[in-house]
């Protein structure tokens, strides 16, 4: 299975690796900040699925769960990729054949 950090193509559609993605990120995203089991204190950002944007919590340096990251770009990055109130990406989209255009119009048959 890939990591779902990173896009690795395994012969799947652009469809099923679209929802592969999906369902791994909800489980990250859509999950509560936890602060954690110890008892540093550090501020990151977790994805707040409620208001649909990152925002910061205190994070005791260990445990918790993996909706936390370093930075403002890395969770919209991760998390607002998708709208999770809308549900999975729509499946079986198609490619759309690219327009005719005059130069195309000209090649001999």
């Amino acid at each position: 299975m890939c990591d779902v950090r990173c896009r690795c193509d395994l012969g799947r559609s652009q469809d099923q690796y679209e929802r592969e993605q999906y369902n791994l990120r909800k489980k990250i995203c859509l999950q509560v900040p936890e602060y954690g089991k110890c008892k540093g204190r550090r501020t990151l950002w977790y994805y707040n699925s409620n208001r649909s944007k990152c925002q910061t919590f205190t994070y005791s340096n260990c445990g918790g769960n993996g909706n936390l990251f370093y930075t403002y770009e890395s969770c919209k990055e991760f998390c607002g990729k998708y709208n999770w109130r809308k549900g999975p990406p729509v499946q079986g989209r198609r490619r759309m054949a690219a327009p005719r255009t005059k130069e195309l119009d000209k090649i001999p048959q």
